[in-house]
């Protein structure tokens, strides 16, 4: 125990007041770890405090059921001798410490006059058992209060199919006051209970008081509400959320937001995400949250915190039923989902957590039913989000999804030319790119699709339309694989590239089609010196080097293009700018948080090359640590994606095998990716058939490291 404790108890001995205010707030006395301090100071505050002696051993088992640190033996020995914590809960004695316990501030009312008040919900998790509370409790909650107690356990119960339930007491001011009634505490409470049943956070900025409509949902107005807000507000909480219709709203105290919900899903998202500072993007979802439609119509401006959480949660999945079985709700919601794609730009988390929402066969077969091409756009998109993170075999599984449709499909009016450029999609990145099959020769199904878009642009072109995302793409494509056929592909490279860049929109596009331009000249060996730097500087809309401030800061494919330079073509930037990126980059890597990218596997690419070549880029200034670091990051992130994108980790083996840094369990990781390159499932043979004619695993590693722009071409895949 520190010593500051005893200090703290006898300064405050002749003023019970603050010291019951001490021990019922989170910031209570930190009791010792051994039980016999903790018996002298237990014995002098019930001294002083002598007819509260059972809230002073509640605020002790609370404090010690809240400590994240294990709790001795001797010590659980003695709160079960000594607080009895099985009778004070009314629960077994081994489910007080088999149980994780929080605790949860709640705004309630005196049952007469206008005080406010806070008190403390001690919540816990445990096996289902008909005791959820303790039996003193019916001492100080009128018998209403019990019934919004009742309410709020089996509310937060009733949705989640698991052998647990909550169980709570409250750490009450003092035990013998008068009696607390009403219902206030029922919403609190609930989103409290919910909360530990889901494992998820309670925001710990917000306090809630409200009461719940019989139906579950709903929820019934409380009064009291400004004398509340003003106890909140001293306490420092910023948020107090309430129902829509209670009372009293008038005269609400400055320096706390009033946020009114009309459901308790309202309140629960309130609950689980707020925090300062986001509270008009979670105005938006609560907007979206009032029906699928409005869902819908307002995903586009959606955050993606917003949209993680709603993918997350049970409204999402019932917004989502609703909306595969609407055919005006189901063409806006998969056109969605390709535009979040479309407008990505290397952050595809928006677009995950929209394909989230319906991903499984029942749901894609119900969106068929409804409408079979909008079932196709969605199987389109969740393709390139496959292709994306390097996943063979959700690329075959959304590719079978849409086609097992097609004779519906082609009926329909111009279903044949979208399920074409589905199957191009298909033929020309997930069975070529995707499994390192680089040939100049185009895939029927892919020429097809080309000669039917030019055609489609050339008569849109006439009436003024200049701009095709979809030819666009399919120019890109083109220009993508002939520059992972090899330098000598360059002039066609740089003429489908060129040809994207005509017809696809401003923005994103553009920068990320003039970044894959710059891989494929830097992979000619410095024999196109001038052009990479002009394509660079097109990459960032025309800014000059002088003007680039903050080199990190650029799209993340202008950024790998960026570092490229850094390592090849170091003397053809200028020098304050290049010490710049440099110093930028290293900063930035120290940074980012590459755990939140694994998350969406979408996003790992390009993220694993960038570090990658920012391991590369260490090396050569010969700082070590860092470009080992920069490596194991780039293999973390490459085994995280799917078979394709794991394969890629051999570049960063290769690299700590070259520099003496590799481990004998990396080199066995190396040896289960070469084996992984051998499956004819994923990977075009002939490709990687140079690794595979390798006696050690050491032998390809070394070819991995003197070929690398064959094997893994411009070093993007």
């Amino acid at each position: 125990m520190e010593p500051d404790v005893w200090k703290i108890f006898w300064f405050n001995k002749n003023r019970p007041e603050i010291l019951v205010d001490l021990l019922g707030s989170l910031g209570r006395l930190p009791w010792p770890k051994s039980p016999a301090e903790t018996q002298k100071i237990r014995e002098q505050i019930h001294q002083v405090l002598p007819d509260s002696k059972n809230f002073v051993d509640i605020s002790i088992l609370s404090s010690f059921l809240l400590q994240k640190r294990r709790l001795s033996a001797d010590l659980k020995q003695w709160i079960k001798s000594d607080l009895l914590p099985g009778c004070m809960l009314n629960i077994e004695a081994d489910h007080v410490f088999a149980t994780r316990w929080q605790a949860i501030p709640v705004a309630v009312a005196k049952s007469h006059g206008n005080n406010g008040r806070l008190f403390y919900v001690i919540t816990g998790k445990r096996p289902k058992s008909n005791s959820q509370y303790p039996l003193w409790l019916d001492e100080v909650f009128a018998y209403d209060t019990m019934q919004a107690v009742d309410l709020a356990l089996k509310t937060a119960s009733q949705h989640l199919n698991q052998n647990e339930s909550p169980y709570f007491f409250p750490l009450l001011p003092r035990i013998g006051e008068p009696i607390i009634q009403g219902r206030s505490l029922a919403l609190p409470l609930t989103l409290i209970a919910r909360a530990v049943l889901e494992d998820k956070k309670f925001s710990p900025y917000l306090i809630a008081t409200g009461d719940i409509a019989r139906n579950q949902k709903d929820l019934v107005p409380v009064s009291g509400i400004a004398v509340k807000a003003e106890a909140a507000r001293d306490k420092n909480y910023t948020m107090l959320i309430l129902p829509q219709i209670s009372a009293n709203l008038i005269g609400a105290p400055r320096g706390i937001e009033i946020v009114p919900v009309k459901t308790l899903d309202e309140a629960w998202m309130w609950a689980n995400i707020y925090s300062p500072g986001n509270e008009d993007e979670l105005r938006r979802l609560q907007l979206a949250m009032t029906t699928p439609a409005d869902f819908v119509n307002n995903s586009d401006g959606l955050s993606l915190l917003c949209l993680q959480w709603l993918a997350d949660s049970p409204l999402g999945r019932d917004f989502s039923a609703v909306i595969r079985k609407d055919l005006v709700l189901l063409s806006k919601f998969t056109g969605s989902l390709q535009k979040s794609i479309n407008l990505s730009s290397g952050d595809y988390g928006r677009a995950t957590a929209l394909a989230s929402l319906c991903s499984n066969e029942r749901d894609v077969n119900e969106m068929f039913a409804t409408d079979p091409l909008a079932g196709l756009e969605w199987c389109e998109g969740n393709l390139a989000l496959s292709c994306h993170c390097g996943n063979g075999r959700e690329e075959r599984r959304w590719y079978k999804r849409g086609c097992n449709h097609e004779a519906v499909i082609v009926k329909m009016p111009g279903g044949a030319e979208k399920l074409r450029h589905f199957k191009a999609r298909y033929e020309g990145v997930a069975l070529r790119h995707n499994r390192y099959h680089f040939e100049p020769i185009l895939p029927k199904e892919y020429n097809e699709a080309l000669n039917r878009q030019e055609k489609i642009y050339e008569t849109n072109r006439e009436d003024g339309c200049t701009k095709d995302r979809v030819l666009g793409t399919i120019y890109g494509t083109i220009a993508q694989n002939y520059a992972f056929c090899g330098p000598q592909y360059i002039e066609k490279t740089l003429k489908f590239s060129r040809r994207a860049c005509e017809v696809f929109s401003d923005g994103q596009d553009l920068r990320q089609q003039y970044s894959y331009r710059l891989f494929a000249l830097l992979d000619c060996k410095g024999k196109y010196e001038n052009e990479i730097c002009r394509n660079f500087l097109d990459s960032i809309t025309k800014t000059s080097f002088s003007a680039l401030k903050e080199p990190a800061a650029l799209n993340i494919f202008s950024q790998l293009a960026l570092l490229r330079m850094l390592i090849q073509i170091p003397a053809r930037l200028p020098r304050e700018f290049e010490a710049r990126a440099v110093e930028d980059f290293f900063s930035s890597f120290s940074r980012q948080n590459f755990r939140q990218i694994i998350q969406t596997p979408p996003n790992i690419h390009p993220w694993q090359l960038w570090c990658y070549n920012l391991g590369r880029l260490a090396g050569n200034l010969n700082k070590t640590e860092l470009s080992y670091k920069a490596w194991q990051q780039s293999i973390e992130l490459c085994m995280a994606g799917g078979e394709i994108m794991q394969v890629m980790a051999l570049m960063p083996l290769a690299e700590l095998w070259h520099n003496d840094l590799l481990k004998n369990e990396q080199l066995k990781s190396a040896g289960q990716l070469l084996e992984l390159s051998k499956d004819d499932n994923f990977f075009h043979q002939p490709h990687f058939a140079g690794l595979h004619s390798c006696t050690t695993i050491t032998e390809a590693l070394t070819a991995v490291k003197n070929n690398t722009a064959k094997y893994f071409p411009f070093n993007y895949r």
